[in-house]
């Protein structure tokens, strides 16, 4: 069975779809511009919330600050500059968590955009890097030591 539009002639096959389908020219185009738009609508709306969460900041901060300090604590009393080195990474960036998690709490917007906190999180991960060399390599360790 077929199906007729005014003021056009489409053809659709009940079961073949849009597949089936039989246009002219006008109405192909103005059809298929629906359906693009329909599609582009429908993607719009799946897009995932990916934004920052104050309380998993929060939580991250606590466990990260924690370390940190015990690590600076380590390495002032005598474990070395490898452990003062990664415990000031970890503090660093839990006081960057920390700060976001409050201004997120607080505005409801992040304090820094995303790539600023990445470029941040990057520079404390190669400091920690950095400690975590210094710690564990003999020769680095004797020569920082």
């Amino acid at each position: 069975m077929a199906t007729f539009y005014k003021n056009s002639t489409v053809a659709v096959h009940p079961v073949a779809g849009l597949g089936g389908a039989c246009f002219d020219g006008a109405t192909a185009s103005g059809i298929i511009g629906r359906i693009s738009l329909s599609l582009f609508m429908l993607m719009q709306q799946q897009r995932p919330s990916a934004g920052p969460s104050a309380g998993f900041n929060f939580v991250l901060a606590a466990v990260l600050g924690f370390i940190g300090v015990f690590d600076l604590v380590s390495g002032v009393r005598g474990d070395g500059l490898g452990v003062v080195l990664t415990g000031l990474a970890l503090t660093v960036y839990a006081a960057v968590l920390l700060h976001d998690a409050l201004h997120l709490k607080r505005t409801g917007v992040p304090a820094m955009t995303r790539r600023r906190m990445n470029t941040i999180g990057l520079g404390c991960l190669a400091l920690y890097f950095v400690g975590v060399l210094v710690k564990r390599v003999p020769e680095l360790a004797q020569f920082f030591g």
